[in-house]
C-alpha cells in the first residue's frame, strides 16, 4: 500500500499487468496497472461485514485525469457512500437511463398509436401530439435531447425558458408544459422517482390571447373570396420582387388555384357554427341529427351537442355523401380532412385578410352572438363549448354587458352632481 501520487503511478507503470496500489489516506481509492496504462477506481462494500458484495466504480485512466483529480472523484464517491447512496447502483441506473429524446419518441409514438385505435379515450389528443413533436423538433430536442432524464436540472429548464421567452414567451410556456408532461410519464414508466420534475415550479410568462374579430365588410369579402376560390379560382399573384433583385426564376403565369367544394364548405361551416376546426373536419354523417339540427361530437371538453344553424344545415343537406366523413380528403375519401390551412391562406389573401387565422372565425362568431343576439356570456360559452367561464370572459367587453350598464348609470349620476363642461353658447347666455 502507498499514497497514490504521480511518482507512485509512474512506478506502477513498470509493474506487471494486474498490480493494484491501494491508497493509504483514502480508503477504497486505488490505481490498477492495465494493458494500456493505469486506471483509477473507487472500491467499497454495499453492506456491512465481509459477506457484503464488493463494488468498484471506475474513475478514469491516467493521462485522461491526474492522480489529484482521481482522488477528488474518489472522495465524491466516498461521500455518497456515507450518505447512504450506492455509487455503483447509481452508475448502472444512469447507464440504463434513457435520453430525453429517446423517451419522448417512444412515449409520443405509443400515445399516437393509441390515439388512432381509441380516439375518444386518447390523452393527449392527436393534435396535441403533433404539437409536441413540433416543440421537440424545434426547441426541446436541440436543448435537452441528447441528455439523460436524470441529468436535466430545474435551473437548466429555467434558463431554457428565459432564453426562449425573449423571442417567443408563449412557445416557451408550451415547452415547459411538454417537459413537465414527459417527466410525469417517465415516472409512471419507472425511469425516475415520482416527484422528480425539473419543469415544476417554473414561473411561466403571462399570455395575452389573440382576439381578432371580423367586421361585416370583412365577412362579406370572405364570402366573395370563397365563392371565387371554388369556381373560377384564385388568380396567380407572383411574390413582389425586392429592390435590386431579378425575378427571372419566378413564374410569370400560373393557372388559377381552385379549392374543392368540400374545403369551401368546411370553411363556411366553421364560420357559421363557431366550432373548433377539428370538431368539424373529423365529423361523420352519423354525428348529425338532421331533425333536431345538432352535431354530437367528442371534443377536447368531452361529448357535447353542437347546435347547427339553418344556414349550415342547408350546406350539409346539399353536400354529396361520398364517404362516412362529412369532409373527406380529396385524394382519399376514406379519411377525413386533417386541415384546410392551405385553402384558408389562399382565400384570406384574396379577401385581403392577411394575418387572420382560421380560429379567428370562432372569435367572430362569439362577437356576433353577443352584439346581434344580445346573448349572455353563459349562453355564448355554452355554444362555444367552454367549460370555464373565464374563457368566455374575454368577450365581456363586447356589446351591452352588465358592467357597461353600471358604468353608465354611475357616470350619469356623478355628471348630474358635478355638472358638465360649459359650451360657448352656455357662456353667452350667462353673460346676457
Amino acid at each position: 500500500m502507498a499514497t497514490i501520487s504521480m511518482a507512485s503511478v509512474e512506478e506502477l507503470k513498470q509493474s506487471k499487468v494486474g498490480t493494484v496500489i491501494r491508497d493509504t489516506e483514502l480508503r477504497g481509492f486505488q490505481a490498477k496497472r492495465i494493458v494500456s496504462g493505469v486506471a483509477y477506481a473507487y472500491e467499497y462494500r454495499d453492506g456491512i461485514g465481509r459477506k457484503s458484495k464488493v463494488r468498484r466504480v471506475p474513475l478514469g485512466r491516467h493521462g485522461e485525469i491526474t492522480p489529484k483529480e482521481a482522488r477528488a472523484l474518489a472522495k465524491d464517491q466516498a461521500r455518497n457512500k456515507l450518505n447512504g447512496r450506492n455509487p455503483s447502483a447509481e452508475r448502472s441506473e444512469l447507464k440504463d437511463m434513457p435520453t430525453l429524446a429517446d423517451f419522448a419518441e417512444a412515449w409520443l409514438t405509443e400515445r399516437e398509436e393509441f390515439a388512432k385505435l381509441q380516439p375518444l379515450h386518447a390523452r393527449p389528443k392527436r393534435s396535441t401530439i403533433s404539437g409536441y413533436r413540433t416543440l421537440m423538433r424545434c426547441h426541446v430536442g436541440p436543448a435537452f435531447g441528447d441528455r439523460k432524464l436524470s441529468a436535466i436540472s430545474h435551473s437548466d429548464v429555467v434558463a431554457f425558458h428565459k432564453t426562449l421567452g425573449r423571442t417567443n414567451p408563449t412557445v416557451a410556456n408550451r415547452c415547459v408544459q411538454f417537459i413537465s408532461s414527459l417527466y410525469g410519464n417517465a415516472a409512471d414508466a419507472g425511469h425516475i422517482k415520482r416527484g422528480v420534475n425539473p419543469a415544476q415550479w417554473v414561473k411561466k410568462f403571462e399570455e395575452f390571447p389573440m382576439q381578432r374579430f371580423l367586421s361585416d365588410d370583412e365577412m362579406m369579402r370572405l364570402g366573395d373570396a370563397i365563392r371565387i376560390a371554388e369556381t373560377t379560382g384564385i388568380p396567380y399573384m407572383p411574390r413582389p420582387v425586392k429592390p435590386g433583385k431579378k425575378s427571372k426564376h419566378l413564374a410569370t403565369n400560373r393557372p388559377a388555384y381552385v379549392i374543392s367544394a368540400t374545403a369551401a364548405d368546411a370553411i363556411r361551416s366553421i364560420a357559421l357554427m363557431g366550432t373548433r376546426v377539428s370538431e368539424n373536419l373529423d365529423a361523420k354523417w352519423t354525428d348529425i341529427d338532421f331533425e333536431l339540427c345538432f352535431l354530437m361530437r367528442h371534443t377536447k371538453t368531452g361529448f357535447r351537442p353542437i347546435l347547427i344553424p339553418e344556414a349550415a344545415m342547408e350546406i350539409f343537406r346539399r353536400m354529396p355523401r361520398i364517404s362516412e366523413y362529412i369532409f373527406p380528403q380529396d385524394s382519399d375519401p376514406t379519411r377525413p380532412m386533417t386541415d384546410v390551412r392551405k385553402q384558408w391562406v389562399a382565400v384570406r389573401k384574396l379577401a385581403g385578410l392577411d394575418g387572420v387565422r382560421l380560429h379567428d372565425l370562432r372569435h367572430s362568431f362569439a362577437s356576433v352572438a353577443i352584439i346581434t343576439g344580445g346573448s349572455s356570456l353563459a349562453i355564448v360559452g355554452n355554444l362555444l363549448g367552454h367549460t370555464q367561464a373565464r374563457t368566455t370572459q374575454r368577450y365581456a367587453h363586447i356589446g351591452e354587458s352588465p358592467a357597461r350598464k353600471v358604468l353608465e348609470k354611475s357616470a350619469g349620476r356623478i355628471s348630474g352632481a358635478i355638472g358638465s363642461r360649459q359650451t360657448d353658447s352656455d357662456v353667452e347666455g350667462f353673460e346676457q
